[in-house]
């Protein structure tokens, strides 16, 4: 299945769905936005006079990777048809310890992988791009466990996802000439086409296994 195809089938399986993801998509992706957000940050620390290092050391290592495997599990419900429930989202954090260890780690890597230099930090970034989606499904794996199985799923799929993810950051600056309004409807599609993306190269592994 090409990007182009990915794409159109995240459109087909939100299809009379938009009015209830919408919101919450657009709510946990501010949340998860936050620690880049210096302007925000900064109004938090003012407003409920919390440190600054604290806030970060909160939100970026236990509260958003929690929120990533949230949006993964909520991906997976909608790209499954199953039921829509907003309890998904909140998935990550019945086993914060390990959401946040995943998180960590990931994080870790990436940061190494750009002191490097900047290539080998993009490699990582999407060589170990599948670990909030396996936790989401597999939280009896270890954490080497699960970065072992996303380098695995996406050997030969990196330059895949790089387009894929390319496409739709596109798509968000073309939608500064809509007011951002476009932006709505392409959050929903962006993690719905991760999903699919995500079901189509675990499915190849699992063929192969068998």
């Amino acid at each position: 299945m090409t990007n182009s195809e990915i794409i159109k089938y995240s459109k087909s399986t939100l299809k009379g769905k938009y009015s209830k993801v919408i919101l919450p998509y657009i709510i946990v992706s501010i949340l998860v936005s936050i620690p880049q957000n210096q302007e925000l940050i900064s109004i938090i620390i003012s407003r409920f006079q919390i440190p600054g290092i604290l806030l970060f050391l909160i939100w970026g290592f236990l509260i958003n990777p929690a929120l990533n495997v949230g949006l993964a599990t909520f991906s997976l419900a909608i790209l499954r048809g199953k039921e829509i429930n907003i309890r998904y989202l909140f998935r990550g954090f019945q086993f914060l310890p390990k959401s946040a260890a995943v998180g960590l780690l990931y994080l870790l890597i990436i940061i190494i992988g750009f002191i490097l230099f900047i290539i080998p930090g993009i490699i990582w970034a999407l060589m170990f791009s599948q670990v909030f989606f396996i936790l989401s499904e597999n939280q009896d794996l270890d954490i080497k466990g699960i970065f072992k199985k996303s380098a695995l799923i996406m050997k030969g799929n990196k330059l895949k996802l790089l387009g894929l993810s390319l496409r739709f950051f596109l798509y968000i600056i073309l939608s500064v000439f809509t007011l951002f309004i476009w932006s709505m409807w392409l959050i929903p599609q962006f993690y719905i086409s991760l999903a699919k993306f995500y079901d189509l190269i675990k499915d190849r592994l699992d063929k192969s296994d068998n």
